[in-house]
């Protein structure tokens, strides 16, 4: 475990990430900050814990290790490699004298004798004259012609077509290489399922990852890492202007069994279930067992008719499924819904595909239902 969080106690990281998720703070993001080495600073965790800006970095850093934040690269800052600072100046100089007077200058190539040099070896006066034959230019592309710029320099007179690039620091006053620069990598630090368990805990130690995201041993997640990830995926789509959608999925049929024989029996055959809807489905998709033996489905990157054509495979998973402690065959009624600009948080979504899942149980049961059957539909009633 790191320094910065073994000095400060439990329960004061665990209010710091309680307050990240009650706040709805997506990521902890960096602040330009001419006070910090490397340009930026993270004033929510520095006004919190008391910390400089350093010292803020590392405790974030502490906390990526042990798993409660995920980092996302923000931008990458070069720094003097002498005293650590972001205080430099690039500079093109004479590679020479290393003098930063240079200029740029047009070169002339004088065809009759083949002598290349600046413009300013030529200007005399009024007119061009070439400084090796001494004869005057006046035609451009008869006499002459300009190939291309230079660089020259002032202070020892040379020329050439690549400065070199060197760095000063205005802090320490050190003077290197472009490429002598130190690359500081600078992050957004975003909580992740294993924060919200700890805040659920009240703990950050001993949390084994996999009760933190799954029920049991399926790949189905716990409903309240459910509403984490919509509001994650929320920030995501309008962040980056994407679909997102949410399949609920109701099953029939559990209890019909004899061999279902009570509610651990019930609940074992459905995690077999949404074990094998969660198999179906892509890896960044996220499957909920949530209550009374219906599903959630979040779909990223999906706009409401590709979600319907999942849905209506996800039905067909369902009615084919087999299982030694069921007989009877079982069915599924499924409500699919997208975000709308209206759902500002995670709840908003599931309340709005949940009311069309509780539309579709009453009227259109063993079937899919979309947003858009179902707004007509009820909009005609």
């Amino acid at each position: 475990m790191g320094r910065y969080i073994e000095e400060r106690s439990e329960q004061e990281i665990v209010r710091f990430l309680a307050k990240l998720l009650e706040q709805r703070i997506p990521a902890v993001r960096c602040e330009y900050s001419a006070h910090s080495p490397f340009a930026y600073s993270y004033p929510l965790v520095e006004d919190f814990f008391s910390l400089a800006s350093h010292e803020a970095v590392e405790l974030l850093e502490d906390l990526v290790t042990e798993g409660l934040l995920d980092r996302r690269l923000a931008d990458k800052v070069h720094v003097c490699p002498s005293c650590g600072w972001h205080t430099l100046n690039f500079v093109e100089v004479c590679p020479r004298c290393r003098s930063v007077d240079i200029d740029i200058e047009k070169v002339l190539h004088h065809f009759a004798c083949a002598y290349v040099g600046p413009w300013s070896e030529f200007k005399r006066g009024m007119d061009l004259i070439c400084p090796k034959c001494d004869e005057q230019l006046r035609h451009m592309g008869l006499d002459y012609e300009r190939p291309a710029n230079t660089y020259v320099c002032s202070g020892c007179g040379y020329a050439f077509n690549d400065s070199t690039v060197q760095i000063h620091c205005f802090r320490c006053n050190n003077t290197a290489k472009a490429e002598e620069a130190t690359p500081q990598w600078v992050y957004e630090y975003v909580p992740n399922p294993k924060a919200s368990r700890a805040v659920e805990c009240g703990r950050v130690h001993g949390l084994d990852i996999k009760s933190v995201l799954l029920e049991d041993s399926s790949r189905t997640f716990r409903r309240d890492f459910l509403i984490f990830e919509i509001d994650r995926e929320i920030y995501r789509a309008r962040r980056y202007d994407s679909s997102l959608s949410m399949i609920l999925l109701d099953v029939h049929g559990l209890d019909a069994s004899p061999d279902v024989k009570d509610n651990v029996d019930k609940a074992r055959v459905q995690n077999e279930v949404f074990e094998q809807i969660a198999g179906a489905l892509r890896d960044l998709d996220v499957v909920s067992a949530a209550s009374d033996g219906w599903a959630a489905i979040l779909l990223p990157e999906t706009p409401l008719p590709s979600a319907v054509t999942v849905a209506e495979r996800l039905q067909s998973v369902v009615s084919e499924f087999q299982s030694v402690s069921i007989e009877e065959p079982i069915s599924s009624t499924v409500a699919v819904g997208e975000l709308l600009p209206t759902h500002e948080r995670g709840n908003d979504f599931l309340d709005y595909v949940h009311q069309m899942l509780v539309w579709a149980l009453e009227n259109r049961a063993g079937t899919v239902v979309s947003a858009e059957t179902w707004e007509r539909e009820t909009r005609n009633a």
